[in-house]
Parts: structure tokens; C-alpha cells; sequence
């Protein structure tokens, strides 16, 4: 199998871009040169990624099986049924095999690593829904949801070292792995979700409208104590493009529709599943009875047994409208979102605690913004439609709590800030050569410095230019403003 050429990260590593431009690729022989800067084993020797092919082998690969199986229903008095269920398996193997032959390897690095996997997932909707309108003014729909969805994952990992007698048959044979300088692994995860949803739409001579929604959500990865959450969501409108008093535009205005919501949502996303459960690593060497080390257990992470749903809060007002028979569409919203119990990691734990903790439900932001949305939609002639959308958003957002020691200087605590704000040393020009004759220039720990170079502010006025002066510079990785331009035909 053909592997990735290395680019490496500095100067002495596999690197094919390093080599001189007079490199040699080939001996005289023809055959590929091991070395192609220097024609033997030295420091600078370069790196030749197709003489190292030949001492590989790769076999890797997936198989997926996707159904889906979908039923609907409708029935008497209004009532509909639906049903899906979208079960999924995948196989997976990586199979690599590193030949000892590679003149100047060590047998103790080389061998093969053999990997497989499955996973097997669900999903599964049921859907219920009665839409019915009385006296052709009031519109009752009320929708009834279940799901259900099981994630199941094995995988198995063998890495055999030094293999003997000999490993020419590459990755079909591991038993002759050297025990002390192999080793194997295995991983298995399982874990469930499952929701329950219920939803009011009532419409009022299609002008006003409003709608409820509850659902309760369980995900197993936040163990007994708290698997479900609870969230609802309520919604109003008003569509007086249809009011009386609106009569006079009818022949230009299509729509006009005034909306506003509260809703609270649940997120189980995170890094880590199982943040309730203790973990335990197994380490070598470091426990000692006299002078012999033995290899024994320890605990690598405290759980939080109090994990549970990360909660947002949303509210929402809108403008919707239409005009000239739909030719030009577009909405115009107002956001606001705060978001509680964010999962986040402790950061005033003491070291003395002796064990790094799970992540617990410790952070607070807000986000808000506004968005605008056009659409224009026309036609050439009666077989050429086109379409142009445009839109525009604005949001911005702030930590609000998170973990931080209450005694953190101002100027770096991460709380008031936006996430993912950029972190380092503020420049204040550049230094000249009356800072360095005036003696009053803080003294850098990152190197002597010169003329020109960037002068950094001591943000402490300790005397030091350290990373203990980093703050808050630019703006963050996320961005306030997008814009999108949509082309349709």
C-alpha cells in the first residue's frame, strides 16, 4: 500500500522538502538511495519517502451497510402515522505492517499493527399527528413524536514488535511478536438515547397563531442520576398582511408576518461520554517494593456524578414578508441565547487534589445578534427561472462564568470576553535604540532583543516580559459577521 509522505516539523526529521534540489534519488545501480543528500547514515543524511515505501505495507478500509425503512400512514378523522428506522453497520480494518528489513531500523520499533472495528446503529421515529381545521377558521394541529437511537461500538488492536523468525509475512502473521515489546488493546462502547415529544399548533383565521412544544430527552452517557432533561418552547404570530386594515396592499403585499419565541433546548455533545464513571490506567515500573518496580493501577480521573444537560435558552423575534406575487421574500430576527451548565473543565482544582476531574456543568455564555434574509425569485420567458439569496448575520457572544480562580489578574481572566478570543503579548511599536540606552525597557525572558524588534507591554509592571503579560488581543476565531450569497436556476 502506498503511505503519506512525511513532512516532518524540523530540520532533522523525514522530510522529502528538505532535501537539496542536487539530492541524489537513485544509486548507480538505479536502485532507490536510502540517503540522498549524503549517500550514508549521518545527521543532514535527507530522506527518500520511496526507498522507505518498500518496506511498508498498508491495508485499510471500511465497509457500510445504510437501510432505511420508512412507513406512512394516513388515517381517519385527520390522523397520520409515520414510522422510520435507519439501522447502520460498519466494518473497519487498518492493517500495517513496518518491515525490520529496513536497513538501520531496530526490530524493537518495527512489526505490525493490526486494528478492527464494528460499529451498529440505530435510530428510530414514530410520528403521530392529527391536523384538523373546524369551520375553516380554526386549525388544530397537534404532533406526537418517539425516538430512539443505540450506538454500539468494538474495536481490537494488536501491535507485534520484533516478530520471529521472520516477518515476511507482513501483516497475516503476529503470533511471533516478541511478548515483552507487543501489546494489545481492546475498546467497546454503548450508549442510548431516547425522546418523547409533544406539540400544540392552533391558527386562528390564519392571522394569529401559536404553538407549544414539550419534549423530555434521556442520554445514558449521563449515567443514573440524571439521564432525562425536560425543555419547552412556546411560539406566537401574527400574519396581519391578513387583517382588514391591510386590505389596500393585497395587490403588492403577499405576506407580512410578525413572530416571536422563548424555547429552551438540551445539549449532550461533549469530548468525553460517561463523565460519571471512575477511570482507571494501568502504569509500569512505578510501583516499588525494596528496589524492584511493578506495573499496578491508578485512578486517572475523579468522576462528576452530578453530570447532566447542558441548557440553552432562546428567544427569537422575527419579521416575515413577501411581496409582488413572491417575487422578493425575506425574514429579519432579533436573537438572544444564554447557555447554563455548560460542560467545561475545573481549573481551580489544587494540584494537591492528586487526580485530574471530569468535566463538570461549570460554564455560562450569552450570544446574541440579529439576521437578514432576502430572496428574489423571477423568470425569463416561460422555461427560465432564477433565483438570488442574500444573507447577512450579525452575533456576538461572551463568556459569562466559568471555572477560574477568584484571584485571577483582571487583565487575563477569560469570563467577559468572547470564546475563543485570541491570547498574547500586545506590542506597543517597535524598540529603538534610545529604550535600550534608557535602561527602563523590561527585561525579556523569551531572549535578548534589538532594534526593531516588537516591544511587548508589561501588562504587570514586574520588570519582565513573561507569558504571566499575556491578555486579550484581536478579536475571536469565531466571527461576528457572515455573509451569503445564494445563485439559483
Amino acid at each position: 500500500g502506498d503511505m503519506q509522505v512525511s513532512l516532518g516539523s524540523n530540520y532533522w526529521d523525514a522530510n522529502m522538502l528538505r532535501n537539496s534540489p542536487y539530492a541524489g534519488m537513485y544509486t548507480e545501480d538505479g536502485s532507490y538511495n536510502q540517503y540522498p543528500m549524503t549517500g550514508f547514515a549521518a545527521n543532514g543524511a535527507g530522506y527518500n519517502y520511496f526507498f522507505d515505501n518498500q518496506y511498508y505495507d498498508l491495508d485499510r478500509g471500511y465497509t457500510v451497510l445504510n437501510s432505511i425503512f420508512n412507513v406512512k400512514v394516513n388515517l381517519p378523522l385527520g390522523f397520520s402515522y409515520q414510522f422510520n428506522i435507519t439501522p447502520r453497520m460498519q466494518w473497519y480494518h487498518d492493517y500495517y505492517h513496518m518491515s525490520a528489513d529496513l536497513p538501520g531500523a531496530s526490530p524493537a520499533d518495527r512489526g505490525v499493527n493490526r486494528s478492527n472495528s464494528k460499529n451498529f446503529d440505530w435510530n428510530l421515529n414514530n410520528t403521530l399527528i392529527w391536523d384538523r381545521t373546524i369551520a375553516d377558521i380554526h386549525r388544530f394541529t397537534v404532533t406526537l413524536v418517539q425516538e430512539a437511537e443505540d450506538h454500539m461500538y468494538w474495536s481490537d488492536n494488536i501491535y507485534a514488535r520484533n516478530i520471529t523468525p521472520t516477518d515476511v509475512l507482513g501483516f497475516h502473521y503476529t503470533a511471533g511478536g516478541n511478548k515483552e515489546q507487543s501489546s494489545f488493546s481492546t475498546y467497546d462502547s454503548h450508549y442510548t438515547a431516547a425522546s418523547y415529544l409533544g406539540r400544540v399548533f392552533y391558527s386562528y383565521d390564519n392571522r394569529y397563531m401559536i404553538t407549544g412544544t414539550f419534549r423530555r430527552d434521556g442520554y445514558s452517557g449521563f449515567g443514573a442520576n440524571h439521564p432525562w432533561g425536560n425543555f419547552g418552547s412556546v411560539g406566537l404570530g401574527w400574519n396581519f398582511s391578513e387583517e382588514k386594515f391591510m386590505e389596500n396592499t393585497r395587490d403588492w403585499l403577499d405576506n407580512l408576518k410578525l413572530r416571536a419565541s422563548y424555547g429552551q433546548v438540551g445539549n449532550d455533545s461533549y469530548s468525553q461520554r460517561f463523565l460519571y464513571e471512575q477511570k482507571w490506567s494501568q502504569i509500569g515500573n512505578d510501583y516499588y517494593f525494596g528496589t524492584s518496580g511493578q506495573t499496578g493501577i491508578f485512578e486517572q480521573q475523579y468522576p462528576n456524578y452530578a453530570v447532566t444537560w447542558e441548557r440553552a435558552h432562546k428567544y427569537n423575534v422575527g419579521l416575515e414578508f413577501g411581496l409582488f406575487n413572491s417575487t422578493l421574500t425575506g425574514n429579519i430576527d432579533y436573537f438572544y441565547e444564554k447557555r447554563n451548565d455548560i460542560l467545561t473543565e475545573y481549573l481551580t482544582r489544587p494540584w494537591w487534589f492528586g487526580v485530574s476531574s471530569a468535566a463538570g456543568n461549570l460554564g455560562k455564555t450569552t450570544n446574541q445578534g440579529y439576521e437578514i434574509e432576502l430572496h428574489y425569485n423571477n423568470s425569463i420567458g416561460r422555461d427560465f427561472n432564477y433565483s438570488v439569496g442574500l444573507t447577512y448575520s450579525h452575533a456576538k457572544n461572551k463568556i459569562v462564568a466559568m471555572d477560574e480562580p477568584a484571584n485571577k489578574t483582571g487583565y487575563r481572566k477569560r469570563e467577559g470576553h468572547a470564546i475563543g478570543q485570541f491570547f498574547g503579548l500586545i506590542a506597543d511599536g517597535f524598540i529603538t535604540q534610545a529604550d535600550l540606552d534608557g535602561g527602563k525597557l523590561p527585561v525579556s525572558t523569551f531572549g535578548d532583543v534589538k532594534v526593531g524588534d516588537l516591544k511587548y507591554r508589561d501588562m504587570n509592571g514586574d520588570g519582565f516580559i513573561d507569558d504571566r503579560d499575556e491578555t486579550f488581543i484581536g478579536y475571536s476565531d469565531i466571527p461576528e459577521n457572515t455573509f451569503a450569497l445564494t445563485l439559483g436556476a
